[in-house]
């Protein structure tokens, strides 16, 4: 059995072996290669080699004879084939390239083997990320659709029967729909052949059920999952977690991505991947640190680096008491600080901007009419910070959009109402222009959300609800139901999230700022929404732009990798979170980080790094996350802003949600995502 590999680089780091999916080969991942490749090189990772192999059958790799081949079952289906294509991966991929190890990463078929590769060889392992997959093995039914189709591949001499793969379906993502995936998978599969395609198909439906591996795991995971994938969505692919109990999970979801999330969405799965990598990177390194990469590891957290000093005879100097209290360092044992591991946060609810901004065109005289009068606009509606959905959306929440022409004599009429130009988005070479319309004013009161949220699948609206006091487009209060933000945008596709954010932002403030801060005078909307414009004349009609309230929120660790959790005086129920506050006038978000955290619980920090950011526009915050190393763990809270504070382990948080004595944030919060990313997986 000879395989075929591409090295797309080489390294002196843990070797990455992609493996590729069904029908086509490994060129769905050259595009995720290259990402993987730009985004280790701009964080600072040490060059690792990445090689793709061509399972038997596919791209540059011959079909194996029988011998090679094994043992056939009755129905055809080939019993021995998956664990022979391991072995000659192990053999050919990395023996042969002088690696014990790698991390292996499957996207659907290639996951099957990956988890072969472990059963059989779990020393040769050092990472694996499961993408667009499943453990189990076919039921009776798929397993003789495939025996069907590989005989019609033989019997036809043609791909065709596996030409679906190339084609479209109703829920697919953006891309997959797009001239440049169809021409692309089509061309890729005309180029396997009938009896690679049919020797896969057997080797698939012959492979044995992998779900025990996943308990058996005990090295870092991840599980990738593109949201729009019809057999291996991320509902399905969360319950893997659960079952890999014996290490951490790394859960990415992708959006708007279906089963080829490698190829649909690169740059997105290699961040995901990459985020893996490092804890493959870091288990190696404090397993087996070797010679100079004790000293490289650390470096970082010698006082000598910390004073930016050396010693006299080339041993890192004895650090000093503030320097051991900082840095929990211990030569062959504990080598990185704990928030060295924690990676940017990928991915946040509040902060999924894909749209075009076009910010000088909103100065542009006419623009809004001119974009109100294209047939590519779509208007959707918000009030009172809700967003107005399609009734019984449950399972795929969505914007509710209206065709621009169809409300825009509506809309002119509609005293108060506000109209806001979000943005334009272009796919497959079709652009599509967004506009938000807040109908705040125009109702008595906000429409009632109790009911509708996408907990609990977007229930309907009671006929006395305010939404049906809408002074516009009645017909659309009957269609629609109003849901809260924190509950629309986790659920939601990127780019409804990010449009009904910058809907909600943008008219929380028109709300709330109806007169000129400087002179009184009332204010109208200005570029598309953006700003608005005082009406004194004697004034100069100032220009004015919506204010945010910047706010440092910080998941605080201490030596023994614990986070610090805390219930504040305004927090409902059991709720704890991370420590947050506001920046006060002429202070920097690193100083506010480390007064807030003294303030309410009196730890003091020592480093302190960067996570990400979104907005919380309730009513005009950005949350600006931290992670911080505790430089004490005496806790001492103020009892003014917070009741409670105190050091989990993720055992402790484990335990303490299963007694219901904790709840964390919502889904829609960044502290949700933050201790996500400390736990090891999804929480």
């Amino acid at each position: 059995m000879r395989i075929a590999t591409t090295s797309y680089r080489d390294g002196g780091s843990i070797p990455v072996v992609l493996l590729h999916a069904f029908p086509i080969d490994h060129r769905v991942w050259d595009d995720c290669a290259q990402a993987l490749i730009e985004q280790a090189d701009a964080q600072g990772f040490e060059p690792f080699p990445i090689y793709a192999p061509d399972m038997p059958g596919a791209g540059e790799s011959p079909v194996p004879s029988m011998q090679d081949t094994g043992a056939v079952d009755d129905d055809g289906a080939y019993a021995e084939a998956m664990d022979n294509m391991a072995r000659a991966i192990v053999d050919q991929v990395l023996t042969a390239n002088g690696h014990e190890r790698a991390f292996f990463v499957g996207i659907s078929m290639g996951a099957y083997l990956a988890l072969a590769i472990h059963r059989l060889f779990p020393q040769a392992v050092a990472g694996l990320a499961i993408v667009d997959s499943k453990s189990a093995n076919d039921g009776p039914e798929a397993r003789a659709d495939r025996i069907r189709i590989a005989h019609e591949c033989w019997e036809t001499h043609s791909v065709a029967s596996v030409m679906h793969f190339a084609q479209p379906h109703e829920g697919d993502s953006d891309f997959k729909k797009s001239d440049a995936f169809i021409n692309t998978f089509t061309r890729w599969i005309n180029e396997q052949t009938p009896a690679g395609v049919a020797w896969r198909e057997l080797m698939a439906a012959g492979r044995r059920d992998e779900t025990d591996q996943l308990e058996a795991l005990r090295v870092p995971a991840g599980l990738v999952s593109g949201e729009r994938d019809p057999s291996s969505n991320p509902a399905m692919m969360r319950t893997l977690a659960p079952l890999m109990r014996n290490t951490h999970v790394d859960f990415t979801q992708i959006d708007d991505a279906g089963h080829f999330s490698c190829f649909e969405k690169p740059r997105e799965v290699a961040a995901a991947l990459l985020t893996t990598y490092r804890r493959v990177c870091d288990e190696q390194m404090r397993l087996h640190p070797q010679g100079d990469d004790v000293d490289a590891a650390l470096a970082p957290f010698t006082s000598a680096t910390a004073d930016g000093g050396a010693s006299d005879g080339g041993d890192a100097a004895a650090p000093t008491a503030a320097a051991s209290d900082a840095a929990p360092v211990f030569r062959g044992s504990h080598l990185i600080s704990p928030i060295a591991m924690i990676q940017p946060l990928a991915r946040l609810p509040l902060a999924q901007d894909v749209v075009d901004d076009r910010t000088a065109d909103r100065e542009k005289p006419g623009f809004l009419d001119e974009i109100m009068a294209d047939r590519a606009t779509q208007v959707f509606l918000v009030s009172h910070g809700l967003v107005a959905v399609p009734k019984a959306s449950r399972a795929n929440p969505r914007l509710a959009m209206l065709p621009a022409d169809y409300v825009a004599d509506a809309i002119a009429q509609a005293h108060g109402a506000v109209v806001m130009f979000m943005g334009t988005h272009t796919v497959g070479g079709q652009r599509h222009h967004y506009v938000a319309v807040d109908i705040s004013r125009s109702m008595d009161a906000a429409p009632d959300a109790r009911h509708v949220s996408a907990d609990n699948d977007f229930g309907t609206i009671a006929d006395d609800s305010s939404a049906h006091k809408l002074m516009f487009a009645e017909l659309a209060s009957k269609r629609f139901d109003w849901c809260d933000l924190r509950d629309f945008a986790p659920a939601a596709p990127s780019l409804d999230a990010g449009l009904a954010v910058r809907a909600v932002s943008l008219g929380a403030w028109h709300a709330s700022q109806r007169f000129c801060p400087c002179c009184a005078s009332p204010v109208e909307p200005a570029n598309c929404g953006w700003a608005q414009r005082c009406t004194n004349k004697a004034d100069g009609n100032r220009l004015l732009f919506p204010r945010i309230e910047p706010a440092v929120i910080t998941m605080v660790i201490d030596s023994h990798d614990r986070v610090l959790l805390q219930h504040n005086t305004a927090f409902r129920g059991n709720l704890y979170s991370v420590c947050a506050g506001f920046v006060e006038a002429g202070e920097s978000l690193e100083h506010a980080v480390r007064r807030e955290c003294e303030e309410e619980t009196g730890v003091k920090l020592a480093d302190v790094k960067y996570m990400g950011s979104q907005v919380w526009p309730f009513p005009a915050s950005l949350m600006a996350g931290f992670v911080a190393y505790a430089q004490s763990e005496d806790v001492h809270v103020d009892g003014v802003e917070v009741a409670d504070a105190r050091w989990m382990s993720r055992d402790d948080l484990t335990a303490a949600i299963a007694r219901d004595e904790v709840t964390l944030p919502g889904r829609a919060a960044i502290a949700r995502y933050m201790l996500s990313q400390w736990y090891g997986k999804e929480l």
